[in-house]
């Protein structure tokens, strides 16, 4: 029984997550050392308040009523609450707490908690993250694509249905390739594979087929996403439709032509003009000439 005792004490002292036990009015009765260090309360500080004077579930309010009753109930429970700190700051914790025993009858709590304060904050950023990614891939005419390793389509931006006339609930676990002109498609396999082996991006130009029959040129880009165990976890596909955007470069490229070939006609017929106002001239002398003699 003493090797008992001594390897819970050891287990209650040193365990990295705070620990308390209470009694059937809320009081403290026990904490270890990651517990003072959590509250900012030394053991002796915490022996004389009870449990509901530094936890709630809100942090406009302490509940007694739901923890009171919480203490009779001899079940395990799970509940975040709100930790007010000495300095008077609250911090958010994780508390799974068990009830304790004695001749069959709940005698206290035992519970075990921990600071959840940077994991809420980063699943806040998280989700707002995802908030701010769809409402930019839902509100973007650009083609949004995730695929696995083997171009499957995993999500498909809404754009999908304005650009190209198909929903993009129809593309989930489409190859991405089935979008493409046949012509194009073998090269942009190898592309993808390439680029996937490689972890490197990629930018390239492919045909495209619209639902209705037309044929649009993209401007593909894919990025690869390294994993935390350094292998490409899944790609991120964006295309640009540069249909109207090449044409109008090809008819930039065509009046430059254009103009260039009029400054050469324009100088071609200079220089055959000036021969032309000397013989002119020539054939005129002569003719004065002539008519002077006869």
């Amino acid at each position: 029984m003493g090797r008992q005792i001594q390897l819970y004490t050891s287990l209650f002292q040193n365990n990295p997550d705070a620990v308390f036990t209470v009694d059937m009015e809320g009081g403290f009765t026990s904490v270890n050392p990651a517990g003072e260090a959590l509250t900012g309360y030394a053991a002796d500080e915490l022996f004389g308040r009870k449990i509901w004077d530094i936890l709630s579930r809100k942090t406009d309010g302490n509940h007694v009523e739901e923890m009171v009753k919480a203490l009779y109930d001899g079940v395990r429970k799970n509940r975040h609450y709100f930790l007010r700190h000495k300095h008077g700051h609250f911090i958010e914790i994780s508390v799974t707490s068990f009830p304790i025993f004695d001749n069959g009858k709940v005698a206290g709590r035992y519970a075990i908690a921990k600071d959840i304060t940077a994991y809420k904050r980063t699943e806040e950023a998280l989700h707002q993250m995802e908030k701010n990614f769809r409402l930019i891939s839902e509100n973007v005419m650009d083609l949004i694509r995730i695929t696995d390793t083997n171009g499957v389509i995993q999500y498909a931006s809404p754009s999908h249905l304005t650009v190209l006339g198909i929903a993009p609930q129809q593309l989930l676990n489409l190859p991405c390739f089935s979008l493409l002109h046949p012509d194009e498609r073998e090269k942009a396999r190898a592309s993808y594979r390439q680029m996937v082996e490689s972890k490197r991006p990629v930018e390239k130009e492919y045909l495209y087929r619209h639902q209705d029959g037309r044929t649009l040129l993209f401007e593909v880009k894919g990025r690869p996403v390294i994993g935390p165990n350094g292998e490409v976890e899944h790609v991120v596909v964006i295309g640009r439709d540069i249909t109207e955007r090449r044409r109008t470069e090809d008819m930039l490229r065509n009046s430059d032509k254009l103009s260039v070939l009029g400054e050469l006609a324009a100088g071609i017929a200079h220089e055959i003009r000036n021969p032309l106002t000397a013989l002119k001239g020539f054939i005129q002398l002569l003719q004065t000439e002539q008519s002077t003699n006869d």
